[in-house]
């Protein structure tokens, strides 16, 4: 709906106080939202903290644009919603309020998959467990240090490109195309 955008961004700045503080709790306790679990702080200390410390920037900057991503698509989610409903002026804020303060399952499963879109962080299909495997050998972290951005990176170019084009050519006319 044309006023989407607007909603997006409203959320947006209505989710800046949850993003600075998963980005200072990142920074402050070294504990992002990896899938690979807690960190091993194998250098414990300053040094070690230095040695971290572009692994830790990255990992909140990403952790707080997650959360600024999620309160925008709540806020689009809710607003779509409430026009799908019929309502607008005072009424559809009130509905955009109640359904952003008391958010169902659905609206809260797209906000997850809109912020994880939105800063590269999809789960990695099977394709990739090679590559995480890769990463548990000795010297694994050194030689991959990075998989899960850089592949979803790839993907969305892909999907984007024309090949991307191409495959939703190929699943409209087979009737598989969803969204």
């Amino acid at each position: 709906f044309l006023g989407e955008a607007k909603a997006d961004i409203y959320g947006a700045v209505a989710g800046l106080p949850q993003a600075w503080e998963r980005f200072a709790g990142t920074m402050a306790h070294e504990m992002d939202s990896n899938e690979f679990g807690a960190r091993k702080l194998a250098n414990k200390g300053l040094v070690g903290r230095a040695a971290r410390m572009p692994t830790t920037i990255l990992a909140a900057i990403t952790d707080g644009f997650h959360a600024l991503n999620y309160s925008a698509q709540m806020y689009t989610t809710a607003f779509r919603t409430a026009v799908r409903e019929g309502l607008s002026g005072d009424a559809l804020d009130s509905r955009v309020a109640e359904l952003v303060s008391n958010p169902t399952d659905a609206m809260k499963a797209e906000a997850t998959a809109t912020a994880q879109e939105r800063t590269f962080q999809r789960p990695m299909g099977r394709g990739a467990n090679f590559l995480k495997q890769g990463r548990k050998l000795p010297g694994g972290r050194w030689v991959l240090p990075f998989i899960k951005t850089p592949l979803n990176i790839l993907k969305e170019g892909i999907r984007r490109s024309p090949v991307g084009l191409a495959t939703t050519a190929v699943r409209a006319a087979r009737g598989t195309l969803e969204g």
